[in-house]
């Protein structure tokens, strides 16, 4: 299958192999709960160098999230440079309790039995609420979205955690000083200049329609192969980004597969 890459995608596959190990070695680098200035100041020079890296078209996946009731709730931030001076930031996120993200009751497309005529697959309709995982934000100007004043609040809950005091007056009080409420209500309308609202009516052709895992998903992988999904949306044709995603997804199947052979 990879001769039906175009030049052009090959080289941002081969580009998007190392934005992955970028952000596993962000992840394992996060200071979570250190409460080290020193620490946060490396972290975040790191993300700035990233982001700044980027060229016209690339993508970098970041490691995020905020608190919730002491709970730490994953989330997967998407920057890409979509022209010289200007960038798109996405937050995936598939929390039950985020208020944040579209919502609608639809039906999400199931694969069926192969058809009869040309052997392509039906598709059955399943009806139930579906939601959109990512909350995009377009047209951000590069002196916005690398101001360190952003980031620093982005992952200010993850390295110094608020006192359960604190928690309780967001939660209660609706203060928006910390988790979810500061991250859409005050720092994502920031960037782009309008209320969130606003940038929700746009729709993204990246980010579809999804159903929310039935189990939850506690351990952020559902959160993850969203976000993974997105990043490849925009990197390659909708029949390649889907075929890399299947063989990541299979490629988690054989490690596990050997975990349990092992045991």
């Amino acid at each position: 299958w990879l001769a039906t890459l175009s030049s052009a995608e090959t080289i941002r596959l081969s580009g998007f192999l190392r934005t992955l190990q970028v952000a596993g070695e962000l992840l394992g680098a996060l200071p979570v709960a250190s409460k080290s200035e020193a620490k946060m100041e490396g972290f975040l020079a790191r993300v700035h160098e990233v982001i700044k890296g980027l060229d016209v078209g690339g993508v970098a996946v970041l490691p995020g999230g905020w608190l919730s009731d002491s709970a730490w709730i994953p989330a997967v931030l998407l920057v890409r440079r979509s022209g010289p001076d200007t960038f798109s930031l996405v937050v995936v996120n598939t929390s039950a309790s985020n208020p944040y993200h579209l919502r609608a009751l639809g039906c999400a497309g199931v694969a069926g039995e192969e058809g009869q005529a040309g052997g392509s697959a039906i598709v059955q309709e399943v009806p139930g609420p579906l939601r959109k995982l990512g909350t995009p934000v377009h047209n951000i100007p590069e002196e916005r979205l690398l101001d360190s004043a952003f980031w620093f609040l982005i992952y200010r809950d993850l390295v110094f955690p608020p006192s359960k005091k604190a928690l309780a007056q967001v939660s209660e009080k609706g203060h928006r000083t910390h988790g979810s409420k500061l991250v859409y209500e005050v720092l994502l309308p920031a960037l782009s200049g309008k209320p969130l609202s606003a940038s929700l009516a746009d729709p993204d052709p990246m980010i579809a329609w999804r159903r929310m895992p039935f189990c939850g998903d506690r351990t952020g992988v559902h959160c993850v192969e969203e976000a993974l999904r997105v990043a490849l949306g925009m990197l390659l044709s909708p029949v390649h980004a889907r075929f890399v995603l299947l063989l990541m997804r299979w490629e988690m199947v054989l490690v596990l597969t050997n975990d349990q052979a092992t045991r």
